[in-house]
């Protein structure tokens, strides 16, 4: 998936060095330019094998990843990666996202123009995606109104609190917009610290 990753212009960048832990399923890498040992960004990551039996043929695929990568600007990339998929290269399509907490997102993005296999989204920070992310059990994923299939969200509260807290952690005097509410944690919920006891 890493090789994969540098594809896209969200990843296209100078050499990074980079340091990852684990949380569940999940995991969660910060990167530094490797040059300078500047602040980059942020990764959570995993890999869904086997996906729903009702999943459309045209979109099935042995291995969906997903990678939520918070920049330094506060914005996301929400990255759907289909190991089987031959996209169109560069072609629009509708992502929809259903989670078992009510919410649904819809949003025009485009495909990769070098492998065809992923799908990309950026948007901005946003407090409600973010705490409903950690609250959802599972998703349902189409693409075009081709159902993916669905999938569990185990460990995502965890592993969203540790993505937010390495952005904190390494940048925590970008602010996230005059108007914009910066992603929670939700009442109650402490973030775990980065790397501790790891």
């Amino acid at each position: 998936m890493l090789v994969l990753l540098f594809a896209l212009p969200a990843f296209a960048n100078e050499e990074m060095e980079s340091r990852k832990i684990t949380k569940g399923p999940w995991d969660i890498t910060e990167y530094k330019k490797k040059s300078t040992k500047e602040f980059s960004h942020c990764v959570m990551s995993v890999d869904f094998t086997a996906p729903n039996k009702k999943a459309s043929e045209a979109m099935k695929t042995r291995q969906l990843s997903v990678i939520i990568k918070l920049n330094h600007d506060t914005s996301f990339n929400f990255i759907l990666m289909g190991y089987d998929w031959n996209l169109n290269k560069g072609k629009k399509y509708n992502v929809r996202s259903e989670y078992d907490t009510g919410k649904v997102y819809n949003i025009d993005t485009y495909s990769d123009n070098v492998v065809g296999k992923f799908l990309d989204v950026n948007f901005a920070a946003d407090g409600e995606w973010t705490e409903n992310f950690m609250k959802a059990k599972s998703v349902k994923f189409w693409i075009d109104n081709t159902p993916i299939g669905s999938f569990y969200l185990n460990g995502s509260r965890d592993a969203m609190a540790e993505l937010l807290n390495c952005f904190a952690k390494n940048a925590p005097d970008v602010t996230f917009g005059e108007g914009k509410e910066p992603p929670t944690f939700g009442e109650g919920t402490q973030p775990p610290t980065f790397g501790e006891g790891q």
